[in-house]
């Protein structure tokens, strides 16, 4: 049984990312390298990066109802009433869809909406935006003039941008017969379709040759269209390859080859047409209103936030939306149905700008669809892919069996582990885990480090302390001083680890670099995680350690009144416990209370980073991951009954005003790309706490994921080192002031 196992979790971890990179890699295409490099460079270790990419595909088969629901009401005959499809236009014979809104006059012109939709330049097919609807407003249903640009290896960007440029013509030659206004066009596209409307509409401001356009005509155009809407829009190509190579994708993505090669990245990016473009023409660019998820993995939200900045230093007209927890395919699939989560946020902001575009012609939209009706470029049909379906299976299984099933009686826990939707959250939360090999190198540093002999000079290590014998290590500030008997902050540092793993050895470096960039003394105690304790034991070995600096002040050279807690994760919830339990003197601490008083005062403030501190909202966050039954955070409680008991916005809402006023400062720190603990969890925290007066501030990181927060801090050369020290330096100096 145990080489069984061994054997699976060996090809979990080793042998499926290997497996699957080659597959990718094969299908779509070997890195760019002469002879044998190529295969040494696509087998490199990164490919753990390029398995989490694949794999994240995976979420896609929980919009198969939805799919199977637009391509029914594309071929049902009923709703051809609504829509006239297959209208030849252009120089290549593409063809368009017309869509009609519900309530249309013939005696009145209505502005036409383009939609391009995205696709990373290679794929697509118009039947599956037959749904979507850009203005919903009442009772009354607009649709949209909607373009599908697919692309084969033989065709390139420039031909999109000709074929956008035609559908542009088409509705101005058009518009009388159809019955719309060829004088009011907004353009909308997402991701790779916001690159292509932008870079379209730029193209005919400049009077582009390569279109193949007389010049007037393109001028024409262009004043007809009165604003270009972006959904998660690609505005950088030479950022978004930087990008696609973090991700591992970038021998797999076709970017690269529709732009006939990096040196024509400059070329087709519409930051650095922009910036060539002469006053006279900037004067003529349209309006911008760009919306994006403010964590967006797939095309990071700083392509709008950096666009939007370009645009307004160029005095162009432009609005920024930054959406939360919208996911990129969400940004268009929660267009299509009304009780689709995102569907009512993401229509205000469209809803309101294209009010200030076109206001009273917003009532009278008509829509169209448009696709080139060319051969799209898919690998051939082999049949069903069984793995697509046994993998995931096979994950779930595995996972539950090590970590826990569902807690049903009998036969039910089995019926609700194999749930469809369970299964591909669950398998993609589960192979999520395999990002953590890109650490691979930083832990066996972390190991090293802390056991060389030479580093104890910076530190003393396996210090036992408290009632259940566990172990800190206290680290040193490079300028300590100990001859003169000088005392430092100390910072009490509580790891994370879903209260069932972690270990204090893991956080050297971190620590070290903490004692440095603070200029203060760092503890970093261990606590029993569970199955070996739950949450209340938890408290009371941190409550241990508190106790353990106020002894011990002296002896170590720390000041044992100026104390600052910082935890991260399950860490930040645990440090917020134990102050709340210290300030409402609980008899569980098994602490007398005149003892508690005393460590209260001593702690200057708490420094959450992707605190959790609403239990309950956590295992509603958890149950849409799939993983409740598979987190130990329950068990960790003793039961669900007990989560307002063990949440912090539970216990500060029953704290009296005298309680709360002795309350020492909360910081809270969360990076807005962090899907294990949402960012509301910080929020709503801190929204609480400045209700109540409580002392309270905010930091929110942009792109800085859960565990990013932590590893970032242990070594300078990290990419979000110096910016999270800085906050933290700021809030730290403002805690202990001249200390």
């Amino acid at each position: 049984m145990s080489w069984c196992l061994l054997v699976t979790v060996g090809f979990l971890l080793v042998g499926l990312p290997y497996c699957i990179c080659v597959a990718a890699q094969w299908l779509y295409g070997w890195p760019d390298k002469p002879g044998y490099k190529k295969y040494v460079e696509a087998l490199n270790p990164r490919i753990y990066r390029l398995t989490i990419v694949t794999l994240d595909l995976l979420k896609y088969f929980t919009y198969g109802i939805l799919y199977f629901k637009m391509k029914s009401w594309y071929k049902n005959e009923e709703n051809s009433k609504h829509y006239r499809k297959g209208i030849v236009y252009g120089r290549k014979g593409n063809k368009l869809d017309l869509y009609y809104p519900p309530k249309t006059s013939e005696a009145k012109l209505a502005p036409v909406v383009v939609f391009i939709y995205g696709g990373a330049w290679s794929t697509g097919e118009r039947s599956l935006y037959c749904l979507l609807q850009i203005l919903k407003k009442k009772k009354n249903t607009y649709s949209s003039l909607r373009l599908l640009c697919s692309s084969l290896p033989v065709e390139n960007v420039l031909a999109m941008v000709q074929d956008i440029a035609d559908c542009l013509i088409w509705a101005q030659e058009n518009g009388q017969k159809f019955s719309f206004d060829t004088e009011n066009i907004v353009v909308i596209g997402h991701s790779a379709g916001a690159h292509l409307a932008t870079l379209a509409t730029l193209f005919l401001i400049d009077t582009r040759d390569e279109l193949l356009i007389d010049s007037r005509k393109q001028q024409e155009t262009v004043s007809s269209i009165r604003g270009i809407i972006g959904l998660s829009g690609i505005y950088n190509i030479v950022e978004y390859y930087e990008h696609e190579q973090r991700r591992g994708i970038e021998y797999l993505s076709s970017m690269t080859r529709a732009m006939n090669g990096e040196e024509n990245f400059p070329y087709y990016s519409p930051v650095h047409m922009l910036k060539k473009l002469s006053r006279d023409k900037l004067s003529r660019v349209p309006q911008f209103i760009l919306l994006h998820r403010d964590c967006d993995i797939v095309v990071l939200a700083e392509s709008s936030i950096k666009f939007y900045e370009l645009l307004t230093s160029l005095s162009v007209k432009v609005s920024l939306h930054l959406l939360r927890e919208v996911h990129h395919s969400e940004m268009v699939t929660d267009l299509m149905l009304s009780n689709r989560l995102y569907y009512h946020p993401i229509f205000r902001c469209i809803q309101q700008e294209f009010k200030r575009l076109l206001g009273p012609y917003v009532s009278q939209l008509k829509l169209a669809n448009i696709q080139r009706e060319i051969q799209l470029f898919c690998l051939p049909d082999k049949g069903e892919d069984q793995s697509t379906t046994c993998l995931p299976y096979f994950v779930c299984f595995v996972a539950q069996w090590f970590c826990g099933w569902p807690d049903k009686p009998g036969y039910k826990k089995y019926i609700e582990a194999l749930n469809p939707r369970r299964i591909y959250r669950l398998t993609f939360a589960t192979l999520d885990l395999l990002k953590y090999f890109q650490y691979w190198r930083l832990y066996y540093q972390i190991k090293s480090w802390h056991r060389n002999e030479e580093n104890s000079k910076h530190y003393q290590k396996g210090i036992v302390f408290g009632r259940r014998g566990n172990k800190l290590d206290m680290y040193y500030p490079p300028k300590m001083n100990k001859s003169k008997n000088e005392l430092t902050p100390l910072v009490v540092f509580i790891y994370g680890g879903a209260w069932s793993t972690g270990h204090r050895s893991i956080y050297c470096l971190l620590a070290r670099q903490m004692a440095q960039e603070l200029n203060a003394a760092v503890v970093c105690p261990d606590y029993c995680t569970y199955p070996k304790g739950n949450v209340l034991m938890m408290v009371q070995d941190i409550a241990d350690c508190l106790i353990w600096t106020q002894e011990n002040g002296q002896k170590f050279s720390f000041d044992k009144d100026n104390i600052v807690l910082v935890g991260h994760s399950a860490g930040a919830h645990l440090g917020a416990m134990t102050t709340l339990f210290l300030l409402d003197t609980r008899e569980e601490l098994l602490i007398e209370s005149k003892k508690q008083q005393e460590i209260i005062q001593s702690i200057r403030g708490v420094i959450g980073m992707s605190g959790v501190y609403s239990i309950m909202d956590h295992y509603e966050h958890e149950k849409k991951r799939g993983i409740e039954y598979v987190s130990c955070m329950s068990r960790a409680m003793n039961g669900q009954e007990n989560f307002p008991h063990y949440s912090p916005v539970h216990i500060v809402k029953n704290l009296n005003g005298d309680k709360l006023s002795r309350a020492p400062r909360f910081i809270l720190l969360h990076g807005n790309c962090d899907t294990v603990v949402p960012v509301e969890s910080s929020t709503k925290f801190y929204k609480l706490l400045s209700s109540l007066s409580g002392k309270v501030s905010l930091h929110l990181l942009p792109t800085v994921n859960h565990t990013e927060m932590v590893t970032d801090l242990m070594l300078s050369s990290r990419r979000f080192y110096h910016p999270i020290f800085k906050c933290m330096k700021q809030e730290f100096r403002k805690l202990l002031g001249n200390c």
